[in-house]
């Protein structure tokens, strides 16, 4: 497999999770913090199952800090993701996620020395301008969405992660990566665990084990399209 049919699986994986997401948080989990809390256990546990299934690869102390960073770094992005689609239609929050090859552009530009065709530099101004039309409520006042906050926090994160798994897979192999990067994801998640706990308990008290089991897939497909993600990035 190609780069290309990587980052088609990613597009899938993460349009299902948002999907899922937004039906557990509309119909079931009162606060984002539940599903954030779902989220941070899931990939800190696969972070584990990998590195142990690795054989505890090493890491130089530089790649390994960054590569924590990063896991953080993503999740303060889930978060803010999660708290957009709570107050936002699904149809506009996973769009805004096109804005980020525009961020990704300038800092692979800046940071990995990457330069675009013109054509690719058109392809992403046009990718832009659509997200940006998605995000509107109306055309006239331009309205914007309430979640567009929220989501532009979420791309400047999540893009940053992405340029810096560039650099991170030039130093290891994308299995040791995504497992020391999703241990990363713990030190974001844990300021939030208590009240996250709170909210699961509560929503699987009155819901049943539905909220687990959807909030579950939602967070598998979230795993899975990260190390689909790291393939793409290693060979395109």
């Amino acid at each position: 497999m190609n780069w290309v049919a990587y980052s088609l699986i990613v597009a899938v994986a993460t349009a299902s999770a948002g999907v899922i997401d937004k039906m557990v948080l509309s119909k079931w989990m009162t606060k984002p913090s539940g599903s954030f809390f779902v989220f941070g256990v899931i990939e800190t546990l696969s972070g584990v199952i990998a590195l142990l299934a690795l054989g505890l690869p090493r890491l130089a102390p530089l790649p390994l800090v960054v590569a924590l960073a990063t896991g953080a770094a993503f999740g303060a992005s889930s978060l803010c993701y999660f708290q957009a689609v709570k107050v936002e239609e699904v149809t506009r929050v996973v769009p805004v996620f096109s804005l980020a090859p525009l961020v990704v552009a300038v800092l692979a530009g800046i940071f990995l020395g990457e330069v675009f065709t013109p054509a690719r530099y058109l392809g992403v101004l046009l990718i832009t301008v659509g997200a940006f039309l998605l995000t509107l409520k109306r055309l006239r006042g331009w309205r914007f969405s309430r979640g567009l906050l929220w989501m532009l926090m979420a791309v400047v994160l999540i893009s940053s992660t992405s340029v810096v798994s560039k650099y991170l897979l030039g130093q290891a192999g994308p299995w040791t990566i995504f497992a020391y990067s999703k241990l990363g994801v713990a030190f974001s998640t844990l300021p939030f665990a208590r009240g996250g706990y709170g909210a699961v308990a509560a929503a699987v008290k009155k819901f049943g084990g539905r909220v687990l089991l959807f909030t579950g897939i939602s967070e598998v497909l979230t795993a899975g399209s990260t190390i689909f993600f790291l393939f793409a990035a290693q060979t395109g």
